[in-house]
């Protein structure tokens, strides 16, 4: 508790501060198990007049010290009690003041940290929570000093206003800056998370994103959606084809303990691209290979943009440039001179051309070859034989994919 006329100016400073820009007023519970939530360490509040006296506490209290510090052997009453559940969404700090005006007797006495928000289960079905408070201070000053370092993401505490006074007087939280500026912050236990694909094509069917916990969970009320493509902001029906392409934000605001919760989330829509996998040629009639490049048709067959015949103009292939098949950037497909027979399955990709060139995706043409195979007349009359004589070879000019010709079963032979 700070005694110097410096701290007692900061105090009263602080005080205007929060009534002449903070709107934020709460409500109480005058039992533990019926806590309201504190979203936030800039609170406003008329302290109670009329709640009953829930007896005494333990030892504990501060009086501005380490946590721990005992100031008297027993709080003996806690008349006009208020409760307060202070969620912890992201470390910090929590060294706060209590004021009071007009300057009346206030106590606390804080518990904690809880693993779960639940206030039935922290509170055991009794006005406190078990054990002693982990900090807590019961003098006559009208202002209170609520020292809890280190409070941790995750983590609940249980806060408890005495109005020991009994009168009329609005109370008020503002951070204690004197230890230190890393306040925690406060919000709601749960929160909500928007989970919902980040990607659409514009011809896919309108969708309700979902929040989790879902909007029916009796902690989430008062969900609203808005943004580009939002056509139902109290269900969340995000349609593709009304946002168009491009990048949307869309906002999620609901309550969540009483809290006020803000969730965006970024949605992808494209265009929808698809591409077929080919077949050119088949193992019956395979396309032949020759002497020079042999064109083998398009890859673009078959493929849709938005469900049209995809061209040259609104859409690019990646060229495959190494390999027997090459395919270019318009998607034309040719054999290499002198590629054997065989089955050549290659893996291209096709993306849109223009605004949207991320806009990808793959296929496989396999290309069924037959080698080319020549087989030249051949004329042995300037070259009488005598009977018995071995000819000359039939095959001594015939080629296979431009190589000379090998009698045999293995492949490439004949």
């Amino acid at each position: 508790m700070k005694n110097t006329q410096i701290n007692n100016l900061l105090k009263k400073i602080g005080i205007l501060f929060l009534f002449l820009f903070s709107n934020y007023i709460i409500a109480q519970g005058t039992t533990c198990i019926n806590a309201e939530v504190l979203c936030t360490p800039n609170a406003a509040f008329p302290a109670q007049t009329s709640a009953a006296d829930l007896g005494p506490l333990p030892s504990c209290g501060t009086n501005g010290q380490a946590p721990g510090f005992p100031v008297s052997s027993t709080l003996a009453s806690t008349p006009n009690p208020a409760f307060y559940t202070l969620q912890v969404v992201e470390s910090g700090d929590l060294f706060l003041f209590i004021n009071t005006s007009p300057a009346k007797d206030v106590d606390f006495a804080i518990w904690g940290p809880f693993a779960s928000p639940d206030v039935i289960a922290n509170c055991s079905g009794n006005n406190f929570p078990p054990g002693a408070p982990i900090d807590c201070d019961y003098s006559t000053d009208p202002s209170e000093q609520i020292d809890v370092p280190g409070v941790l993401a995750g983590q609940t505490y249980i806060l408890m206003i005495a109005n020991y006074s009994g009168e009329a007087t609005d109370v008020t939280l503002s951070p204690n800056n004197d230890h230190g500026i890393n306040t925690a912050t406060l919000g709601g236990p749960l929160g909500f998370d928007v989970i919902q694909p980040d990607s659409y094509s514009v011809l896919d069917s309108p969708a309700n994103m979902i929040i989790s916990p879902a909007i029916t969970d009796p902690n989430i009320s008062s969900v609203n959606f808005s943004g580009t493509g939002i056509t139902d902001a109290t269900n969340g029906v995000f349609d593709p084809s009304v946002a168009g392409v491009g990048i949307h934000t869309v906002t999620v605001t609901g309550t969540s303990y009483a809290c006020s919760v803000v969730r965006t989330i970024d949605i992808n829509v494209h265009n929808l691209l698809v591409a077929d996998n080919d077949t050119l040629g088949t193992a019956l009639v395979p396309l032949a290979s020759g002497a020079s490049d042999v064109p083998a048709g398009s890859v673009l067959t078959g493929d849709t943009l938005n469900g049209v015949q995809v061209t040259p103009a609104n859409t690019d292939v990646n060229p495959v440039t190494t390999g027997n098949i090459l395919i270019d950037a318009d998607g034309n497909v040719t054999i290499l001179a002198n590629t054997p027979t065989g089955s050549y399955p290659v893996i291209y990709a096709i993306c849109e051309s223009g605004a949207n060139p991320v806009n990808c995706t793959i296929a496989t043409v396999t290309v069924e070859v037959v080698g080319e195979l020549v087989a030249n007349i051949d004329d042995f009359t300037g070259t009488p034989l005598t009977i018995g004589d071995p000819s000359p070879s039939v095959i001594a000019d015939d080629t296979l994919d431009g190589a000379a010709v090998v009698i045999g079963t293995n492949p490439g032979q004949v």
